[in-house]
This record gives C-alpha cells, structure tokens and sequence, in this order.
C-alpha cells in the first residue's frame, strides 16, 4: 500500500430520502484523509448532506451504479457502459450504502476493474433471490445488528465475509449539555405536569406510530412529539385521523422533519421508539437519545434489543401492543429516579459501544485489512 491514498467509492440512492445519509456522513467527516481518499457517488442530487460533503472537500458524482438486469440478454452491454464512467477513478474500494436487493451493481463494480465490492447490510429485509446474488458477489459484507447475523449470514461461507459494525453516534453533538431551541412546553401550552415524549422517523408504517399514538390514549399526563418527514400517503392520513378521533389534538404533535434533533432532545423527558414487529437495521434516533440521557423505550426488534438491556439502560416492549407501551410509560413518567436512572445508563452505554470514534476505526481496520489481507 505505501504512502498512497486509498481510493474508495461510497455508494448510496441519494441524501434526501435515504435513512443511511447521515450514517454516512458521519462516516466520511471523520475519516483519515492522509490514508483515504474517499469519493461519493448518487443518482439524484439534493439534501443537506450533499452540501456539507461538498464543504468538506469530498467529490460528489452524480451517476446511475445500478442498471436493471431486464432484458438479461442486454445487462452486460448495460452494466459495461455504465462501468466506463467509473474505471477512470481507479477506485481500490467501491463501498455500498444501497439499501436495496440489487446484485448488478458489484458487477458493474468488477466490470470498472474495482476488485473490492463490500455492503452495509442498512435493513432487515430479505425477502428476494437478489441478497443471495449480492453477498456473493461482495467481497465483504458489513452488519449492523446481531439479529442480521443470526438470520442473513449464518452459511460459513457468508459468515467468513460478514463483520459486525454497529452505527456510531457524534456524542460530543448528542450531548445532554447541548443547549435547546425549541421551547416546546411554552410554544405548544404543554401542563407543567406532563411528561414530555419524542418519537423520531420518517412517517411510515414500520415506525410504528399509531401504537404509539393509541398508547398515549391511555395515560392523560403525556404530550407526545413526532419528528419526522411527511411524505403524502395514506399512512400520514391515517396517523391523523387516529389523532382526531382519539381527540388528541391538544396531545399529539407532528414536527414534522427535524434537522437540528440534538437541540430538541434536551427538552424532552421520555423518548419512546415503537418499531413494528419487522423490525429496522439499528435505531439511529434512538442511539441520539440515549446519547442526550434521556430514558427510552423501545419495541424488543432487532436493532433495538442490540442497543437496549431491559431496564438497565431502557425498557424494551412488546412490539405493536400499545397497552404494554403505555404501561412503560406510566412507570416512568410516576418514576423520576428510575428514569434519571436510564438515562445515566443510556449515556454510557454509547460512549462504551456506540461511538463514532468506534466505528469509523472499525471501518478503517476492514479497509486496511482487505487492501493487506495478509497483514498481522
């Protein structure tokens, strides 16, 4: 390797709709510049993430790196045409953030004379012949919960290639210190004898809203926030008509997308995240919160049940029963010294696993590792 960068193409959808954005951000910002010389490259353009990269001084390509493999006699000419734009950079890495089952995209990788193709496993779907072709095809193949492990990759041959990296979060930004902005309790007329919750994600239905929407029906000390983008659909609608039909309008609150969710979090007392059943990759928003020392609740899905231990550092739930979700937030909200208590436990329990000085040095040893993979 010498003195050389490592050139390295991270590869994902694009920054406005795609959860991993920020993952990747984080990623990148912190990543050692006299060792790596890191590239990205999106289909559509836009989003904060784009612009604070571009300020870093990252290259930005726009460019498809997926093709469909239909008509299967026409794929290779395709995937080949599509492969020349990338052969020029000499890429040693090419590093995927695509969240979907597509195996034509390390293919145009190989046909770019980029001989090292990894994945982020970003999801619990699996459901298509295409993930098989895709692990395959990688070279390696990052997780990022232990559930994916036990459920994707348990063939030796899969296990050989997987390495287990879980999500870091910026715990000097995620600070319980970090001043507030919101002013919810005085903007929105919440009671001083409410507790205040927070539930953060994207409005849809794996997020599991209207559980948690029907959980505090049930308990009247409680206002609840939801931070999250509001993409017109039917799910929205009917988050809202559970809303006014529960007649909580005075109660329940949609924020709406928060891009500053670290000057919020100190305002809040609970932070409750009540993914369906289907689970999700890893909690981001959740990891954020327990960051900031907040008590949370979470579904016991994976992801959740990797970050959370029962009522030592949170309380994991049943997922979508919203009478045991609301059972765990009347004992916090009457149990001031077990919830200060959480949170403590929360705070270190990210700054022990869950940090970004964590996981960007993992990604940087699998980096290193597969460039001297006989290196000791």
């Amino acid at each position: 390797m010498g003195n050389s960068q490592i050139r390295i193409l991270f590869t994902i959808p694009n920054f406005v709709t795609a959860g991993s954005g920020g993952t990747l951000f984080d990623i990148l910002e912190k990543l050692d510049r006299q060792k790596f010389k890191p590239y990205v490259c999106i289909k559509k353009a836009g989003g904060k993430y784009e612009t604070k990269l571009k300020e870093l001084g990252i290259t930005i390509l726009i460019a498809p790196f997926t093709t469909s493999p239909r008509p299967y006699y026409k794929f290779i000419f395709k995937a080949w045409k599509i492969s020349l734009f990338f052969k020029q950079y000499n890429f040693d890495i090419w590093h995927s953030f695509n969240y979907l089952d597509d195996y034509t995209e390390p293919i145009i990788a190989r046909l770019a004379g980029v001989k090292n193709w990894i994945y982020t496993k970003t999801n619990m779907n699996w459901y298509q012949n295409s993930w098989y072709l895709r692990s395959l095809l990688a070279t390696r193949i990052i997780t990022i919960n232990h559930d994916m492990e036990k459920l994707f990759f348990n063939t030796p041959k899969r296990k050989r290639k997987s390495v287990y990296i879980p999500v870091g979060i910026d715990t000097e930004k995620f600070s319980p210190a970090t001043p507030s902005q919101f002013n919810l309790r005085e903007k929105y007329k919440i009671p001083q004898n409410h507790q205040i919750i927070l539930s953060v994600g994207h409005i849809v239905p794996i997020k599991g809203h209207l559980h948690l929407i029907k959980a505090i029906a049930l308990h009247e000390n409680t206002s609840l926030f939801i931070a999250g983008r509001q993409t017109p659909s039917p799910y929205l609608l009917e988050i809202k008509k559970l809303i006014n039909n529960l007649k909580l309008q005075s109660r329940v609150f949609l924020l709406g997308e928060i891009g500053n969710i670290h000057e919020l979090l100190p305002e809040i007392d609970l932070f409750v995240m009540p993914s369906i059943t289907k689970g999700e990759g890893l909690g981001i928003a959740l990891l954020e919160a327990m960051s900031c020392k907040k008590a949370c609740i979470a579904s016991n899905v994976p992801g959740c049940r990797d970050i959370i231990k029962n009522k030592i550092n949170g309380i994991l739930v049943q997922p979508e029963n919203p009478k045991a979700l609301s059972k765990a937030i009347i004992q916090l909200s009457l149990d001031i010294p077990l919830q200060k208590q959480l949170g403590l436990e929360a705070k270190k329990t990210i700054e022990s696993n869950f940090s970004i000085v964590e996981e960007v040095a993992n990604h940087v040893t699998l980096y290193e590792s597969i460039m001297n993979p006989h290196a000791k």
